[in-house]
């Protein structure tokens, strides 16, 4: 299942909060650990 555009809008602006499943799906869409999505 895919994320539309404006749900990406925003969540780069800030004004969203992800939920653990889309921060997962994120981290693996980019290769990357999730620690290094979430640390600070």
């Amino acid at each position: 299942m895919g994320m539309d555009r404006p749900s990406y809008t925003l969540l780069e602006q800030g004004k969203v909060s992800p939920r653990l499943d889309t921060l997962l799906r994120i981290s693996d869409a980019l290769g990357v650990p999730l620690a290094e999505l979430v640390r600070e």
